[in-house]
């Protein structure tokens, strides 16, 4: 927060856009990673070939969850606009990246329409190697958002392209 004001917050280096993340305890590093790009965002801009460079620097086991907070912020910049975060999300492809950024594309916008329908349109943009993992991504959130499993199931089949998909929706429910 100090950060976002003009201060220089001593949790940050400018010359270091991963820290704290590379520096914390083990069981702290996992929600750092999840937030690292915003920070990223905030000391080099809406670079997104360089952001997707900096993810790919993370720590190893902490690379697909840097990447999936480029995807979160590239949902968030793009206005949850489908083939915009689709768009952003291909520039992380060269750092296997892109499925976590689609996937965690799909999870904020199902999380900000309290449904899968606009997500699924994400899904149906997105290259196919990816969009079974998109669809997951989605019954994941849905898990959390409709409270049974009936109704879960019910909107995974009305917003899957196929029954492949949503057998993938029905793979994240769980």
């Amino acid at each position: 927060i100090l950060t976002s004001y003009g201060g220089q917050s001593p949790w940050v280096r400018n010359d270091d856009p991963l820290y704290p993340c590379n520096w914390v305890d083990r069981k702290d590093k996992f929600p750092c990673y999840q937030n690292a790009v915003t920070r990223v965002i905030r000391l080099i801009g809406l670079e997104w070939e360089a952001i997707a460079k900096t993810c790919a620097e993370a720590e190893k086991k902490f690379v697909s969850t840097c990447f999936g907070s480029y995807g979160q912020n590239a949902s968030v910049t793009a206005s949850r606009e489908p083939n915009k975060i689709v768009a952003t999300c291909a520039v992380a492809r060269p750092y296997e990246g892109e499925q976590e950024c689609i996937r965690d594309g799909a999870m904020d916008i199902t999380g900000t329409y309290s449904g899968g329908q606009k997500a699924a349109v994400l899904c149906d943009a997105a290259p196919s190697a990816v969009r079974g993992g998109c669809y997951e991504a989605i019954g994941l959130m849905l898990r959390r958002l409709k409270s049974t499993g009936v109704a879960q199931r019910a909107e995974c089949r009305a917003i899957a392209a196929s029954p492949r998909y949503a057998a993938r929706c029905f793979a994240g429910l769980r």
